[in-house]
């Protein structure tokens, strides 16, 4: 799994950030294509997958270290105008939580709901805090609040899928009604 990441990571952002918003628009396609029950377990599986593999890059696989908590918002980018790396560290950690934003919203009910990217977006913010606390409290890694700014982003962007997907879902839908009400129509013609 760490050769995984690693591959990931030293790939360029560009490509990285095409890939996630083809993945994001393929996925919302996907859900309105496939509306049976499938699609809700498929969603709930890969959600656990994903907090299962950041619960194991952030926490299990990393090693001791005693540095100070970085608690001022934005301290990776005042960094990165000295090393450039932190914007690549910060974006990674946007990517590491899309998954959540991706899958979460289509777990928590059966009919498309805007809260439920709401609630989405805060369960990735609070899952951000509690890594970045057990990083602290364990001496485990960096315990930044720009980790926790990124991964809620991160969900954030991940919601877009779900918003693109209530979107054609509502197109889709209409197109249905238009074609059984014209299919009516001309029966009773």
């Amino acid at each position: 799994m760490k050769e995984i990441f690693g591959f990931i990571y030293r790939q360029n952002l560009w490509i990285l950030a095409i890939v996630c918003v083809a993945f994001i628009l393929l996925w919302a396609k996907l859900a309105v294509l496939n509306k049976n029950l499938t699609v809700k377990i498929a969603n709930a599986v890969l959600l656990s997958v994903s907090v299962a593999v950041i619960i194991y890059e952030t926490i299990i696989l990393r090693e001791y270290s005693a540095y100070e908590p970085i608690l001022i918002p934005f301290k990776t980018f005042i960094r990165a105008k000295a090393e450039s790396e932190y914007y690549r560290t910060f974006f990674m950690n946007i990517l590491l939580f899309v998954p959540i934003g991706v899958f979460m919203p289509y777990v928590l009910s059966r009919t498309p709901k805007k809260r439920n990217i709401i609630i989405t977006i805060c369960s990735a913010f609070i899952f951000s805090i509690t890594v970045e606390f057990l990083q602290y409290k364990f001496l485990l890694g960096l315990c930044e609040t720009d980790d926790v700014i990124a991964n809620t982003l991160g969900a954030a962007v991940g919601s877009l899928s779900y918003c693109y997907y209530m979107r054609l879902r509502n197109n889709f839908n209409k197109k249905e009604i238009l074609m059984h009400y014209n299919f009516n129509n001309t029966q009773k013609s």
